[in-house]
């Protein structure tokens, strides 16, 4: 690409590139307040101030879909070929399990994942200080760029663009609405999304400026790698231009052959995603509530919203973002229904959200050259939130704070540029060497600062593990049923494997009433999981899941016939349902293990071990001793002892079922005295002697 010339034609006020005199008076240190190294310094250590506690958190949410779980992820680099050829979600689910719907394509995420699980394993340390480094790689960028698009605007010796750019970028980093997107390790799409696309901008900008051919190519690059992460980088096609309109003297032509790298790295990767997954269609609109949230239950069946009960609710959840950026007080990770539940525009909440969007889309049209920043930083969150906001296609959810944190980045210049009004209207100079007299706005940008720094700090001990995380979120989003779904699931694995560790540690002999304390408390939590499971079923009624795990509570409860009942409830609304279908064999064996071998009750446990043989499961050798057992104690040993003579043909290295089987020719000698019945019963006696003395 030639070198060019500047237009001659005259700029338009307060546009233009700034003479080099000017930004050598802009860029000369005074004190710390413009010293442009010292600010990156503190940008990428401050990074560590907020994150550094997630570095020993482990795995949460849905980092076993893209990470530990992921077939193609732990194949390390050789992995790679898959992760960029299929779904991002292919190497978790597989073909067999239905993928989301229309699809997604972010394999550069799962490459770094891919890369590290090559050289560290499954290591969430390493995940964790990644997320944290390029999270302050992303501060030091987005301060780059707002100095570069500020100088611009500014007079020689301005504090204008120090201020804006260091506040700002604080503000930015600090905010705890994007502990979703760091303290997950998942959430480096959302990262590298960000962090590309703003470098793109900062470098094409770099390429105008500087007339150099290097930082052009670099720019489009860049953006397709920020592609490659989330398809939300797209909304910089509106961005890029936008901003050398405001902050250049580019003119028409030349703002559209800086666009250019980015169009066509937009077309690629179009190209790609197409390739791979078949276009954008998101297929029909999905008619389960935890793929839909714009249904309503009437009688026993859902139905879609109507248009204006939809956009009314999505009106709330725009409204709702807002707040969440002003006071971020009660923060979740899980916005699913009924979390937020039909919207009706008689609701305050709902005409507040939509006055102020009105409000925000007048205030750009009104000042769209007269107040070019703060039209930015508007156009900014809007343009960034729109592909997120239900509004343009549905996303599968109301609303989540990681959708947040490429849109903050708008309202954080916002809120630094009126910040620094208020300081000139309370009678700052703007000058770097009277920065001091911003000491208003400065203090209260610094106790948001601190405030937001706290709040993210503690935030972030609730991603140390899904059981933390799902039992502090439940108090937030009680009314969502896939989190009391969650919880429930979380609470019976954990006791199960507080049950496995108790019953690992024991060493013999073993006092009766030491194994019963650890059968106790195991049932106990899991008593506590009823609630929340009832909670999810009750919030959504149709909801296959919660019923499958309120049978499998109940049979850990040894309330067999409740679990039946959740188990069928389950197949109604899901069918068929493997899970549910494999579990009702599981509880049969063990209800009949559990009446024989606890209640006596051998009828009964003859019902369920015979009903258990009717299923498909990998312990029918297990459930016929059982049943051969129960037969015995009933004194019907001519149907025991054919179940057990099997059984010991199939494993004839089982002392234990040699033993029992002697025993049942024993017993039916004691009947029939028949000397054949006593000469089996002693040869298998002397072969399970035997298979024990030889260690098997």
């Amino acid at each position: 690409m030639a070198k060019r010339k500047k237009p001659s034609s005259k700029p338009r006020p307060k546009k233009g590139k700034p003479s080099e005199s000017k930004a050598k008076a802009l860029d000369q240190p005074i004190g710390f307040w413009t010293n442009k190294k010292l600010h990156l310094i503190g940008i990428f250590v401050f990074a560590f101030v907020l994150y550094g506690n997630t570095l020993f958190n482990g795995y949460t949410q849905d980092d076993s879909i893209v990470i530990i779980e992921n077939d193609f992820t732990t194949q390390g680099l050789a992995g790679i070929p898959d992760i960029l050829s299929k779904d991002t979600f292919h190497g978790f689910f597989g073909t067999k399990k239905g993928l989301v719907a229309g699809g997604r394509y972010r394999p550069f995420s799962l490459v770094t994942f891919a890369f590290e699980y090559q050289f560290f394993g499954p290591s969430p340390f390493v995940g964790h200080l990644g997320n944290i480094i390029y999270y302050g790689l992303t501060g030091i960028v987005l301060y780059l760029l707002l100095h570069l698009l500020l100088n611009p605007l500014s007079k020689p010796g301005s504090a204008f663009p120090w201020l804006i750019a260091l506040g700002a970028t604080a503000l930015f980093m600090a905010h705890p609405i994007h502990t979703e997107a760091v303290a997950n390790i998942k959430g480096r799409d959302e990262i590298f999304a960000l962090l590309g696309s703003l470098a793109a901008l900062y470098f094409i900008l770099r390429a105008f400026l500087e007339d150099d051919n290097k930082w052009y190519y670099l720019s489009g690059v860049i953006f397709f790698l920020a592609l490659l992460s989330k398809e939300n980088t797209i909304t910089f096609l509106a961005i890029v231009p936008l901003a050398f309109y405001f902050f250049t003297k580019a003119n028409s032509s030349q703002i559209l052959k800086y666009t250019a790298p980015f169009l066509i790295a937009s077309v690629v990767f179009i190209g790609i995603r197409t390739s791979v997954l078949g276009g954008f269609s998101v297929g029909d609109t999905p008619m389960e509530l935890m793929n839909n949230p714009y249904l309503k239950l009437e009688g026993n069946t859902y139905i879609p919203f109507t248009p204006s009960e939809k956009l009314s609710t999505i009106t709330y959840t725009m409204g709702k973002y807002i707040q969440l950026l002003v006071a971020p007080v009660t923060l979740t990770h899980d916005y699913y229904p009924k979390h937020v539940d039909l919207m009706p525009w008689t609701d305050w909440k709902v005409l507040l959200s939509l006055v102020f969007y009105l409000g925000l889309i007048g205030f750009m049209i009104m000042k769209f050259n007269a107040d070019r920043l703060l039209v930015f930083g508007i156009f900014f969150f809007l343009a960034t939130l729109s592909i997120v906001s239900n509004v343009v296609f549905p996303i599968g959810v109301h609303m989540s704070e990681r959708f947040m944190y490429m849109p903050s980045v708008g309202f954080a210049l916002v809120v630094a540029v009126l910040l620094y009004r208020l300081g000139l209207r309370l009678g700052a100079i703007d000058a770097v060497k009277s920065i001091g007299t911003f000491k208003v706005p400065m203090a209260i940008l610094g106790v948001f600062l601190i405030l937001f720094t706290m709040k993210t700090i503690h935030r972030n001990m609730a991603w140390k593990d899904n059981y933390t995380l799902f039992t502090t979120d439940v108090a937030t989003s009680a009314n969502s049923a896939k989190l009391q779904n969650a919880v429930g699931g979380e609470i019976i694995a954990k006791a199960i494997e507080a049950k496995n560790e108790a019953l690992r540690s024991l060493t013999p002999p073993v006092a009766p009433n030491v194994e019963a304390n650890i059968n106790n408390t195991f049932m106990a939590q899991v008593e506590t999981a009823v609630p929340h499971l009832k909670k999810a079923a009750e919030i959504h009624p149709t909801y296959a899941n919660p019923y499958l795990q309120l049978g499998n509570a109940h049979n850990y409860l040894k309330r067999f016939d409740e679990a039946f009942q959740y188990y069928n409830i389950a197949l109604t609304y899901k069918n068929p349902y493997t899970e549910a279908t494999q579990n009702i064999g599981v509880t049969h064996k063990d209800a009949g293990e559990y009446y024989g071998k606890v209640l006596q009750d051998f009828n009964k446990a003859i019902y369920h071990l015979n009903e258990a043989l009717k299923y498909d499961t990998n312990d029918k050798g297990e459930i016929n001793n059982y049943l051969a057992l129960c037969y015995a104690s009933m004194g019907q040993v001519d149907k025991a002892i054919p179940i057990m003579e099997s059984l010991v043909q199939l494993d004839p290295k089982n002392h234990t079922r040699m033993s029992n089987l002697a025993a049942m020719y024993n017993q039916r000698f004691s009947i029939t005295q028949d000397p054949n019945d006593q000469a089996k019963a002693q040869q298998y006696l002397q072969q399970a002697q035997q298979v024990k003395a030889a260690g098997n």
